[in-house]
């Protein structure tokens, strides 16, 4: 084991960069077929990041000052960020007012278009990764399996798991508890008596906006890890193919 280790070590780093690159290669074909859309999705995403800032910002004040109503300003910026991050991820998912019609129209025939992005990538750099040992790619693989793996479960335990409920619900689910809660005579009895608490109120939900956002961009990180590991399935298949 050592000896794979140590002799394998800069063969595994080079197959990690051109994973990375194989990344970078896909990104930058969704770019050019979606030019329509890149201005109003990279608009939407500095949208998103502005309000996240705006946030934190009004969160630091609130801490200072103690003060709800920096902190209620603070959840507001942060639920527009959630917001934009959903009507991102839903331009990003369709490159033009044509494909939302061929979606509902042909579902199959847009996501095999989507398909094509990473059946090129697969082709171009599988032509790179070709040229090394089964047992560095098989190691390689067994890491990043071994580290999504780790990653998933510590994003389970802070925020739970975002692809079985998904944003939209979760946005909704986190806004009927807010207006349930807000609404609740207890509460608001309660709230009158500890006006302390409206601070550490609005600070609870604040934090549960902020790993809700959290917890989707770990989210799309977990699923580059999967891209990466099924070109590598997919080199050591052919690999094994020719022997």
């Amino acid at each position: 084991m050592s000896h794979l280790t140590f002799e394998s070590a800069p063969n595994q780093k080079t197959i990690k960069k051109i994973l990375l690159q194989s990344e970078e290669y896909e990104s930058s074909l969704r770019k050019k077929v979606n030019k329509k859309n890149n201005g109003a999705y990279y608009g939407v995403m500095a949208l998103c990041y502005s309000l996240i800032a705006l946030s934190l910002f009004s969160i630091g004040l609130g801490l200072v000052f103690k003060n709800q109503f920096i902190l209620l300003a603070a959840l507001i910026f942060l639920l527009l960020a959630e917001i934009s991050l959903l009507l991102s991820t839903v331009i990003d998912m369709l490159k033009s007012r044509k494909s939302i019609v061929l979606f509902f129209r042909q579902p199959s025939k847009i996501l095999l278009q989507n398909l094509e992005f990473s059946t090129r990538t697969k082709i171009q750099f599988s032509k790179k990764l070709i040229n090394f040992e089964i047992r560095d790619l098989e190691f390689t693989k067994r890491e990043i399996m071994s580290e999504k793996d780790h990653f998933d479960k510590r994003t389970s335990i802070v925020t739970g798991t975002i692809d079985k409920i998904g944003i939209f619900p979760t946005i909704l689910a986190t806004i009927l508890l807010i207006l349930t809660q807000m609404s609740n005579t207890n509460v608001q009895k309660f709230l009158n008596i500890n006006p302390n608490f409206k601070f550490y109120f609005f600070a609870a939900i604040f934090l549960v906006f902020f790993f809700q956002i959290f917890s989707v961009k770990n989210f799309f990180t977990s699923l580059k890890l999967s891209k990466m590991i099924d070109i590598l399935d997919y080199v050591i298949e052919l690999k094994k193919e020719k022997e």
